[in-house]
């Protein structure tokens, strides 16, 4: 009876020890469970500031300009006036063909033209003295004087003019005639024609009028005192005026004639045009036969030496730009609305690790290039700045920037779960952990998104990673 009674008791102790154990072991798991919890556990903040979204793309550095030159036509050469590698600028030469017989040609061609404006400049010449020579012949015919007022009688000889006229204009000379202290006891003035000067009347000689070719003869024995002269130019007081203006006339309409219907002037003049467009034809012969940089840049081949044929199919010279530098990139479809003309860059070159260099997008193609089959867009990147460090051949990538957002409250996008309701953060409040359904807007990709409600600037949100 005793032995049975013991052996329950043990039963019951050995029941009591298993539930013990059993307590200890899901209370080591719970407290375990819990710091392991507190392990995964990270925190951060709703913080402001700014939001970033860029695409990076990678492509390679190229001159913008990039020539192969080709003569027009074959020949020698017979200059080159640069080596590879050297810089050039714009409407330098670079290489000739040998054009001595050209140059012969344009010689005899520029000569011909010069003969045919002379005998041009003859004809017209000769139409032009006669004009001349005509007009000269009115302004001298029969000079003569006459009293100022013509119903005046003097006692005293009419002055007789003498000399050439060479003055161009028509007019008047006016004489005053009056008593001096001179030699002859008479001194006159004039004017009209030249301002007006004094001239002492020289006895038993002739006086000169003026600076223009007349002298005028006094009578020795008149009275000459207070007398008023005057000398028209030309005469058109004298009978023979009439005649000598006709002469002129004639001359004119002879000239106007010749310039207006002559043959022979449309003649000269057509053939001064083929002489002339003789010497342009030779000179852009010699032209297309020297080559000159299109740009400033730098000399990256040349084909033929000096003394070789050239063809006209034969590159000659290759010119690569100096300055400006460009950057192909391939868009992915799912990216090109984010892109456009305009957007600034910054381009990071392999050679230069840590170091930007800003650009902006020149050009995005409206249709697909397809790259492996998947459809690209392509993109063309230039640099704001030009930099002796930029080569073309350089590795680059491009970041461009495709929205930014300035001072909103944002939150990492770890922290930012999904489920049935909508998108929600965890905030840690009271040393509790508290689901908050927020929403969200503009999304970076430098880890941020932009939050417009459901938390504030400060609240402490967790996440746990596994």
């Amino acid at each position: 009876m005793l032995s049975k009674i013991s052996s329950k008791i043990n039963l019951k102790k050995k029941r009591y020890y298993v539930i013990g154990a059993v307590v200890l072991i899901v209370l080591i798991m719970v407290i375990g469970g819990n710091q392991n919890d507190d392990a995964n556990l990270i925190k951060s903040s709703v913080s402001r500031g700014d939001i970033v979204s860029q695409i990076s793309l990678s492509g390679k550095v190229e001159a913008s300009d990039n020539v192969s030159l080709r003569f027009n036509t074959s020949g020698t050469i017979s200059d080159i006036y640069v080596t590879e590698g050297q810089a050039v600028t714009e409407g330098q030469r670079l290489m000739s063909l040998d054009n001595r017989s050209l140059n012969a040609d344009l010689s005899r061609a520029v000569a011909n033209l010069e003969l045919k404006k002379a005998e041009a400049k003859v004809s017209n010449a000769e139409s032009d003295r006669k004009v001349e020579s005509a007009y000269i012949a009115l302004l001298n015919n029969d000079l003569q004087a006459y009293p100022k007022d013509i119903q005046q009688d003097y006692d005293a000889i009419v002055p007789v003019v003498s000399g050439f006229y060479t003055g161009q204009q028509e007019g008047v000379y006016n004489l005053d005639v009056y008593s001096s202290n001179a030699q002859s006891g008479y001194s006159f003035r004039y004017s009209g024609l030249e301002k007006q000067e004094t001239g002492t009347i020289n006895e038993y000689s002739i006086s000169k009028l003026g600076n223009m070719g007349l002298y005028l003869q006094f009578d020795a024995d008149s009275n000459y005192g207070n007398t008023d002269w005057v000398i028209p130019i030309p005469n058109n007081r004298s009978s023979t005026y009439a005649a000598a203006l006709n002469k002129y006339n004639d001359a004119l309409a002879s000239r106007d004639a010749s310039e207006s219907s002559n043959i022979s002037l449309e003649i000269s003049q057509a053939k001064i045009k083929q002489a002339e467009a003789e010497v342009s034809g030779i000179q852009a012969d010699i032209n297309e036969r020297i080559l000159r940089a299109p740009f400033s840049g730098t000399v990256s081949f040349i084909g033929p030496s000096k003394g070789e044929i050239a063809s006209s199919t034969d590159i000659a010279v290759s010119l690569l730009s100096q300055d400006n530098f460009e950057i192909k990139i391939q868009i992915p479809e799912v990216d090109l609305s984010k892109i456009e003309k305009g957007q600034k860059t910054e381009i990071e070159l392999d050679a230069y690790p840590g170091e930007k260099f800003s650009g902006y997008v020149v050009s995005v193609d409206q249709v697909e290039t397809l790259v492996d089959g998947v459809s690209v867009y392509e993109a063309l990147v230039f640099f704001d700045e030009q930099n002796p460090k930029i080569k073309s051949g350089m590795t680059a990538k491009v970041n461009i920037f495709s929205g930014k957002k300035e001072s909103v409250l944002r939150v990492e996008k770890q922290f930012i779960e999904t489920d049935e309701v909508g998108e929600y953060v965890t905030v840690f409040f009271n040393e509790k952990e508290i689901k908050t359904y927020v929403t969200t807007g503009f999304v970076g990709t430098d880890g941020f998104v932009e939050i417009l409600g459901g938390v504030m600037e400060n609240d402490i949100i967790t996440s746990r990673f596994e």
